[in-house]
């Protein structure tokens, strides 16, 4: 990754009709290498609204102009919490450098009522401690959704829209989404595709949260864990705990080491030695599909003392092929990811679905809504990400 020479932020007042917006946009760098800090949180201190740095570790934050004189916090795993005065910014740039923080785990004070845990007993306890950590009453978040497919290497489907999630706790159950708006839908998928239905690529996310669903490594069962060290992140000290089902199959957790909150889950799967690790899916003849990889990341972020989703991100590939020949048609991968920009704790529960689980998300979309998106809080585009647009409008322009 190639380092970044210098980072800046700068805030100015910005004119929207009859309202006004702090806009802020930066790029969060780590202190000693320059190399930028890909999804650090960046949130106004005791506020839900906040954003996300991106791969290449720039943001773009518009806020009410009455938070002018609060507070800006960047955190980031691994590295000492920084806050900036939000109006210390006007009219000036201002570096935001992230210094690393890791810390050996005999640093960690044990108390004389405690016993040492092993890796395992901790992700258990993490577990047990859900009903503590994370909300068991209605709430809300809202976020940026993105799911992009790539066939063969090249971009051939791109969706992107802002959505709102209505949860009653945080106990298994599927929640209701309101798809507020859509700002970028195109799909040239491969003719192919169009013998087999796609899901709602939203419902794919949602299913997967391992910590609401208790499964994947935090069911524990059949996983190994070793505790691999002590992190800094915010204010508190986290365990970072690597897993191992099978050579197909592994995890990286971190774990709050004084309320055991779950602050990240990275898991792994993939096939080893050619051979298939977790799934074949039997399509109409003469196709199969046949998953060759899979990762998932979550990272929650506190407020008002409890844990919420601050960001999601799958991916998976494929192999299509004719199940008579063997031969592989296409290879396909698929990227989903929700940047979560606002909390609203104790809001009631939404209607039953605003969005239909049964169709995919593009075939639900409004018209396009420029006002709704010119202030949104979306994450900054990347130079990959524009690469990927650029090629999917010049496609989207070709006749059939």
């Amino acid at each position: 990754m190639k380092p970044y020479l210098f980072a800046f932020c700068f805030l100015a007042l910005t004119a929207y009709g009859q309202e006004k917006y702090l806009s802020l946009k930066g790029v969060v760098t780590d202190s000693q290498s320059g190399e930028p800090v890909a999804y650090a949180s960046v949130f106004v201190k005791g506020q839900p609204q906040g954003t996300m740095s991106n791969e290449d570790g720039r943001f773009l934050l518009y806020l009410s102009p009455d938070l002018k004189s609060d507070t800006l916090v960047l955190s980031a795993i691994g590295y000492e919490r920084l806050a900036v005065a939000i109006g210390s910014w006007l009219d000036k740039e201002a570096a935001l450098k992230l210094k690393p923080s890791s810390i050996q785990l005999a640093e960690i004070v044990v108390r004389p009522t405690d016993k040492e845990l092993s890796a395992k007993e901790i992700v258990k306890k993490a577990v047990s401690h859900i009903p503590q950590n994370y909300p068991m009453e209605p709430f809300s978040i809202e976020g940026f959704f993105r799911d992009l497919q790539m066939e063969n290497g090249q971009p051939v489907e791109l969706l992107e829209a802002a959505v709102k999630f209505y949860y009653k706790d945080y106990n298994p159950g599927y929640e209701a989404v309101d798809v507020m708006e859509v700002r970028k839908s195109f799909n040239r998928r491969h003719a192919i595709n169009g013998d087999y239905d796609r899901q709602n690529s939203i419902i794919d996310l949602m299913e997967d949260n391992y910590v609401k669903h208790r499964f994947g490594p935090i069911d524990v069962k059949g996983w190994k864990f070793a505790i691999d060290s002590v992190m800094r992140y915010d204010r508190s000290l986290v365990y970072k705990i690597s897993g191992r089902k099978s050579a197909s199959e592994t995890a990286v957790l971190y774990i709050n080491t004084e309320t055991y909150a779950i602050l990240r889950i990275e898991l792994r799967e993939r096939m080893v030695n050619g051979e298939f690790y977790r799934r074949y899916l039997n399509l109409p003849d003469p196709y199969g599909q046949q998953e060759t990889s899979f990762t998932m990341l979550f990272e929650f972020r506190e407020f008002e003392g409890k844990m919420y989703l601050k960001y999601q991100r799958e991916e998976d590939s494929y192999n299509l092929f004719n199940k008579t020949t063997h031969a592989i048609i296409l290879k396909q991968s698929f990227m989903k990811e929700l940047f979560v920009n606002n909390v609203i704790p104790h809001e009631p529960h939404g209607p039953d679905q605003t969005m239909n689980m049964n169709r995919s998300v593009e075939g639900q979309a409004k018209p396009y809504n420029e006002a709704f998106w010119k202030y949104y809080n979306a994450p900054v585009e990347t130079a990959k990400e524009s690469v990927i647009l650029k090629a999917l409008s010049e496609m989207e322009s070709k006749p059939e």
